[in-house]
């Protein structure tokens, strides 16, 4: 049950966290980003949030620099969005499953 309500919390998460993001955070440097997926641990203390880029590694490491700068005020407008016990300590992570897909791909092309 409580898993059910952890991934729940999470989906609200990550709906509310794209808007602040592209609403609410005003650094350029942030550029276009999707947030791929939410995950929450059990006590719901900390929440991983994952993200890509569009652009190259310049523009990653950018956008996780001003992520991380703005790491506070997203926590602070998160808990007027969403409805929750405790906001949770927000840890962004570059999501590289895209590019190890994109890899797998190329490989499996070159098989052919």
């Amino acid at each position: 049950m409580a898993n059910v309500k952890t991934q729940r919390l999470a989906g609200s998460i990550q709906k509310a966290l794209t808007q602040i993001i592209s609403r609410e955070v005003k650094d350029p440097s942030v550029g276009l980003m999707t947030i791929t997926a939410v995950e929450l641990t059990g006590d719901q203390s900390v929440a991983t949030i994952f993200v890509t880029f569009m652009g190259g590694e310049k523009d990653e490491a950018a956008g996780m620099e001003a992520l991380n700068r703005a790491k506070t005020f997203i926590r602070r407008e998160l808990a007027h969005s969403v409805k929750m016990r405790a906001v949770p300590t927000l840890v962004f992570k570059i999501d590289t499953s895209f590019k190890y897909g994109t890899h797998i791909e190329q490989i499996l092309q070159n098989l052919k």
